[in-house]
């Protein structure tokens, strides 16, 4: 029996043709494929977060919740350094003492607070990873023979049952660390503009080539980790 082709199944999107590339994203050399996925990503996320959150509520509202603590922990520690050199040029050595334990104790919670996303993580990933292959399996029993036979569904079909435990969660870690790091950006702002606008026009500009990079080679990394002969 011969394969039906992808257009023929109900459950393979039609391909899309992106938009044509701005001018700002020609000089920068990102491609348009780039900037669609990015699009398509936060398009998403929303029903990601949507499926984390019915498999383990309290586990999402940890991770949320988490994730603001270590907003709030660097910011701390950077006040308090600044407070520890203040006290050591006001020549208040008791004073800097206590602020000397107080970045210890902001310090170990960083770390804590690291170990503790990483496990809650662990833990939602593999609670997910059932949810999502029951969701799998019932979604399967109700599709046709001609579906399986289509190796374009089936190699999605597999990728989803492999990728069941890590693939959503990574979408709503990776939306959580974007708010963190945008949050804590503007914290260090908020913390430099005593020093003038340029150190926070200094600090805008340093985020920029890890930005360009991740954006012009996030494809490439994708297909290298994803490739699968037909």
């Amino acid at each position: 029996m011969a394969a039906s082709s992808p257009a023929a199944s109900p459950l393979v999107p039609g391909p899309v043709s992106p938009p044509p590339p701005s001018r700002l994203r020609r000089i920068l050399g990102i491609p348009g494929a780039i900037v669609s996925r990015i699009g398509e990503t936060f398009q998403y996320t929303s029903r990601t977060l949507a499926i984390v959150w019915r498999s383990s509520k309290g586990a999402t509202l940890t991770l949320a919740l988490l994730t603001a603590l270590a907003v709030a922990l660097p910011l701390g520690i950077a006040y308090v350094g600044k407070s520890i050199v203040d006290a050591v040029v006001a020549k208040q050595s008791a004073q800097a003492l206590r602020f000397v334990l107080l970045e210890l104790g902001l310090v170990v919670a960083q770390a804590l607070v690291g170990r503790l996303l990483s496990l809650i993580g662990t833990v939602l990933g593999a609670r997910l990873a059932v949810d999502i292959n029951i969701l799998i399996l019932e979604k399967a029993l109700t599709l046709d023979l001609r579906h399986f036979e289509d190796t374009q569904f089936y190699d999605q079909l597999g990728r989803a049952r492999r990728e069941a435990s890590s693939r959503p969660l990574s979408t709503v870690l990776s939306s959580f660390q974007i708010a963190q790091n945008l949050l804590t950006l503007v914290g260090y702002a908020a913390l430099l503009i005593s020093f003038g606008w340029l150190s926070v026009l200094g600090l805008v500009l340093a985020t920029v080539p890890a930005t360009l990079a991740e954006a012009r080679f996030s494809k490439a990394a994708f297909r290298l980790r994803n490739w699968r002969s037909q």
